[in-house]
């Protein structure tokens, strides 16, 4: 087994790192596994911003950060719960990578058409310029960065 993860607001970590790593092994330690979360009585007030607009409130990388730290740190995890982050712009990044535009709503958002001949397939890439390409990598770096000791970060929904 790796290095015992270690997290501010989860002290017994390692502890649900080694009853995970059992149940992936088909194994029970001292009991089964369960992750739980509950929200905290001293719950702190999520970060508020002015944003000109509901796409730039999803791509204010800071914003989103600040967000996800304020509740992870209201947040009770118990039994095998972990604090994470999970880098997102809503379901249909993969499309936009490719060149889609994305509309955005409260709570996700839907790439708009950009394929209307099947012949133009051979021509989609990803394009590393892309916004939304280096919104997601910006959001993951900066993820990391800040979440070290503090959570867990994954991967953004790839939705393909």
């Amino acid at each position: 087994m790796s290095a015992t993860m270690e997290f501010e607001g989860k002290p017994d970590a390692g502890e649900a790192q080694k009853r995970m790593a059992a149940w992936w092994n088909r194994e029970i330690l001292d009991r089964p596994t369960i992750q739980v979360t509950a929200p905290r009585a001293d719950r702190r007030p999520m970060p508020a911003r002015h944003h000109p607009d509901i796409r730039a409130r999803w791509m204010d990388v800071d914003y989103v950060l600040e967000c996800a730290e304020t509740a992870i740190a209201n947040t009770y995890f118990a039994g095998e719960s972990l604090p994470t982050f999970q880098p997102n712009l809503g379901p249909e990044i993969m499309t936009a990578s490719l060149g889609a535009e994305l509309e955005f709503g409260d709570y996700t958002s839907w790439s708009l058409p950009t394929l209307h001949d099947w012949a133009d397939i051979p021509t989609l890439r990803v394009d590393p310029d892309n916004c939304y390409v280096r919104t997601i990598l910006e959001m993951t770096r900066q993820g990391l960065e800040r979440g070290r000791g503090k959570f867990l970060v994954g991967i953004t929904d790839l939705h393909p």
